[in-house]
């Protein structure tokens, strides 16, 4: 479930401090919430994550495994508009800040987990 997924996520709140990293923050949050939705398809025809696709993004796995996960996936706040990555050897998420718009926030999201698919699917 997205609350699931959510809470494998952890914050750092000397992060969110700063109001961009907030806005990141709460966006995630509904990105999260909003793909929950999403049916897994094709590869070729997807255009939009499902949460498996979005842990898997996060850890390189697609299911939670049997014992869960030993440690959380942590957040780094950056600045600019590329797009997010994810360092799965270390559960690490870098999330954009300085958006203009939850649009584009969700569309980078779904271009970074979706291109990632090709290397880890």
């Amino acid at each position: 479930t997205s609350k699931a997924l959510f809470n494998l996520i952890s914050f750092d709140d000397q992060s969110l401090t700063n109001e961009a990293a907030s806005q990141a923050c709460e966006w995630l949050k509904q990105y999260i919430d909003a793909r929950s939705e999403e049916i897994d398809g094709t590869k070729e025809e997807k255009t939009k994550a499902n949460l498996g696709d979005i842990l898997q993004f996060m850890t390189g796995l697609r299911q939670v495994p049997p014992l869960g996960f030993d440690k959380s996936v942590s957040l780094r706040f950056v600045s600019g508009r590329g797009l997010p990555e994810a360092s799965v050897c270390f559960y690490l998420l870098h999330v954009p800040t300085g958006l203009d718009s939850v649009e584009t926030f969700f569309n980078i999201f779904d271009k970074s987990i979706l291109y990632s698919l090709n290397y880890f699917g």
